[in-house]
């Protein structure tokens, strides 16, 4: 089975959010979708899409948007996106169409799995994600602001929101980690190695 490692990052966030995944190039983007909400801790509870280059884009609402070449998610791959990236490094990963998180998707070349890998893992992480609805890069961004001024008039109902007092941005790696292998379990009998 040919897999790729998947650098992915947070774009615009004030600090480094990263999670590196291995997956099959056989992966339905659908699937990864749920890989991938898996790595950063989102809710799952938005609509999202692929899009590679001005035009090119993988959307459950075909046709969305005019001017664009939407094509299927449940029907693509990953090994679909790649093969459209021409001299592309990455593509786009947008999650939450209002708060619009985007995340750079760089995948390294194919190769084969290795015996004994898994199937699709998580293989290391940096930075805390935020949480769902708060407001995209930008909002994020001005919450995290106003927790560090106490004397913003709007701290107390951030720290409410939040449930902290300060952010912390570590995240817990073991506990992405499990959640993957959760989803790569759920998984496994689509994408056997």
């Amino acid at each position: 089975m040919q897999r790729v490692d998947l650098d992915v990052t947070l774009i615009d966030l004030a600090y480094p959010v990263t999670r590196k995944l291995t997956v099959p190039l056989s992966l339905r983007l659908t699937d990864l979708h749920l890989v991938l909400q898996a790595a950063m801790g989102w809710d799952n509870s938005h609509l999202y899409d692929y899009t590679c280059g001005r035009s090119l884009r993988w959307a459950d609402e075909a046709g969305f948007f005019e001017g664009s070449d939407d094509r299927s998610l449940a029907k693509s791959t990953l090994a679909d996106v790649i093969a459209e990236m021409g001299r592309q490094k990455s593509f786009t990963y947008t999650y939450d169409m209002g708060d619009s998180w985007e995340h750079d998707l760089r995948p390294s070349k194919p190769r084969d799995m290795a015996a004994g890998e898994a199937v699709i893992a998580l293989l290391g992480a940096v930075g805390r994600c935020p949480p769902d609805d708060s407001g995209g890069a930008r909002g994020f961004g001005y919450m995290l602001d106003c927790l560090a001024d106490p004397d913003s008039d709007e701290r107390a109902d951030h720290v409410e929101w939040l449930g902290a007092e300060v952010w912390d941005q570590t995240v817990d790696l073991a506990d992405r980690t499990k959640v993957v292998a959760m989803a790569a379990k759920w998984m496994a009998k689509r994408y056997k190695g």
